[in-house]
């Protein structure tokens, strides 16, 4: 989905115009989609005219004016038909073989509806297409929960996702985790805290708490799937990379990268949206409550619930003092 991988102009209109007459079947496809509408227009238009795609004054646009260019080079024209432009040779002519999978891409529908006023189909249009093309490319950059959550896999939604790729902290990580074996891990920890905390003794750390079985069964039956592991391959060969938690494009190596706080108590030196944005801004994360996902409690005065819970859960404790240290790097 366009929430899930980020991307701008992939909007519910436009998506049912690929997935209805293109034929767009997965998400890995988007990825492909200059050469994917290309060949879908070869297809369906194969005689119609170069310059009948840009009708009326539309044939004075960028895009149109470097076609001209560009077929010249080799001898054709704009009034060339497109079954006469399938021989040649993408490779050698690359800039020529992007703008035609441009064109192709403006040409399509808006909607798959049309509008009763003037019974007309709305194109997407050059700068539309434009923008969706380069806002693909940026998604190729793609956060690790988001990437989980637009697999579509049965019971993982946003929610979900964010707290696996929190815990699970890579791509691979994930793929590979035999998560059946979890499951019994998890029932095994959760009867272990049963008793101890009868015995008021300190509980185990439980994996991905608060995530039922179904949704375990719902990730070994994807990822075991031979289909599946094939448009993740096909993403990968596409050039998408997903970013491992608290990776940072820039590539600077933040002291808090990865790493999740929470804080309870008045703080002295800082106020807490102070505190919050100071451990965003060295590549950490806030988390919303206290969980086995929690990998500091900042305890200031007088603490609240947090402090009770977080011990029983074994989550790490760090003074103001402490927390000050680590977030400004300091040995």
């Amino acid at each position: 989905s366009r929430r899930a991988m980020d991307i701008e102009g992939l909007g519910e209109s436009i998506v049912n115009v690929l997935v209805d007459q293109v034929g767009i079947k997965s998400i890995a496809n988007i990825y492909r989609l200059g050469p994917i509408v290309w060949d879908w227009t070869v297809s369906n238009r194969p005689n119609t005219c170069v310059s009948d795609f840009f009708p009326g004054p539309s044939k004075k646009r960028e895009l149109f004016n470097a076609l001209r260019i560009g077929l010249s080079r080799l001898r054709l024209s704009e009034s060339a038909a497109i079954n006469e432009l399938t021989s040649i040779d993408r490779d050698s002519n690359n800039e020529l073989a992007a703008q035609l999978e441009l064109m192709a891409l403006a040409s399509l529908p808006k909607t798959n509806e049309i509008e009763p006023e003037n019974n007309k189909v709305v194109r997407l249009g050059e700068k539309s297409a434009r923008k969706l093309l380069a806002e693909i490319e940026r998604s190729k950059n793609a956060h690790l929960e988001r990437f989980v959550f637009a697999l579509g896999i049965r019971h993982v939604g946003e929610a979900v996702a964010k707290q696996i790729a929190r815990e699970m902290r890579t791509f691979e990580a994930i793929r590979t985790q035999n998560w059946m074996a979890l499951a019994s891990k998890k029932d095994a920890v959760k009867k272990e805290n049963a008793k101890r905390k009868r015995k008021g003794e300190e509980i185990l750390s439980e994996p991905l708490s608060g995530i039922g079985k179904e949704i375990f069964l719902s990730l070994h039956v994807f990822f075991n799937d031979e289909h599946n592991q094939q448009i993740v391959r096909d993403l990968f060969d596409a050039g998408v990379h997903v970013e491992r938690v608290g990776q940072r494009e820039s590539g600077k190596n933040l002291p808090l990268s990865g790493k999740s706080f929470l804080f309870t108590g008045a703080l002295t030196e800082m106020t807490r949206e102070q505190a919050e944005r100071a451990v965003k801004a060295a590549g950490g994360e806030i988390l919303g409550d206290v969980s086995t996902s929690l990998d500091f409690l900042v305890v200031g005065d007088k603490p609240g619930g947090k402090l009770e819970k977080a011990s029983k859960l074994g989550v790490k404790r760090l003074s103001e003092k402490e927390f000050l240290r680590l977030v400004r790097n300091e040995e």
